[in-house]
């Protein structure tokens, strides 16, 4: 039931932790799922009233690292002035490593994982809505898109863009101010990490649409193993060589 899964994990974030040692990029290499512990906690809604699935999900608390948070409304607040503050000053141009965390609604977990097994074996994209708090990412929600996908890329057609342009229309309309701060796809089985077409889109993103994130989610491994398998990348800045690296591009 969907107003279960709201209920259960409207205040729940994910938090991620960057590995600022992957080559060229920003990497995610693992992801802790925060749960809420207010009444509709886990194993408190009808949704996980059967024994199997109670086992099931004490099984995925384990392997996740989840954790109780305290309930933080202001997580979902947008203050469009302190963005456009923050978007004037463009404080990642100065600073490679400016970015640190990605945090993730599991509205927005569970549906990327949810997208990304029902693609199996092709790879599947979409878009991220959130926010940018200081160094932090903010992910709230995921937006499926209808693109062409294959085992190994995925290709956006043209109705892919006029979808998103639409989505974003009715976006607004309905009052959700939160902007795309990134995009999202999946590697089923060959895990997390940005190929050198990945790496493209991203530059694009960051050329174009910064401050963005990718962030790739491997569901082959998540249902193999029982723990979501996600990371979160950002592309050095052109030109810039970290130290140490011998790469001469930020697509290497």
């Amino acid at each position: 039931d969907s107003r279960d899964v709201d209920v259960l994990w409207k205040k729940a974030c994910v938090c991620v932790c960057v590995d600022e040692k992957r080559q060229g990029w920003d990497a995610v290499g693992s992801a802790r799922m925060a749960s809420s512990s207010s009444s509709g906690g886990a194993g408190g809604g009808r949704g996980f009233g059967s024994g199997g699935a109670s086992t099931a999900l004490k099984q995925f608390t384990l392997e996740n690292q989840i954790e109780d948070v305290a309930e933080d409304t202001s997580l979902y607040n947008f203050d469009n002035e302190a963005h456009q503050t923050l978007m004037r000053a463009e404080p990642w141009k100065n600073e490679p490593k400016y970015f640190k965390n990605t945090r993730i609604s599991a509205l927005a977990l569970l549906k990327m994982v949810m997208h990304a097994r029902s693609g199996v074996p092709q790879e599947v994209m979409g878009l991220l809505q959130g926010k940018v708090e200081n160094d932090t990412f903010v992910v709230l929600d995921a937006v499926p898109l209808p693109v062409e996908g294959t085992e190994t890329r995925v290709v956006a057609l043209e109705e892919t863009y006029e979808y998103m342009v639409q989505y974003l229309s009715l976006s607004e309309r309905a009052g959700r101010k939160h902007p795309i701060i990134g995009w999202y796809h999946s590697h089923p089985g060959y895990r997390c990490w940005l190929s050198r077409t990945d790496c493209e889109t991203q530059q694009l993103y960051q050329d174009h649409q910064d401050p963005c994130c990718a962030i790739v989610v491997d569901p082959v491994t998540t249902s193999a193993t029982g723990k979501v398998d996600i990371g979160s990348f950002r592309l050095w800045p052109k030109n810039y060589k970290p130290p140490g690296s011998e790469q001469d591009d930020s697509l290497s």
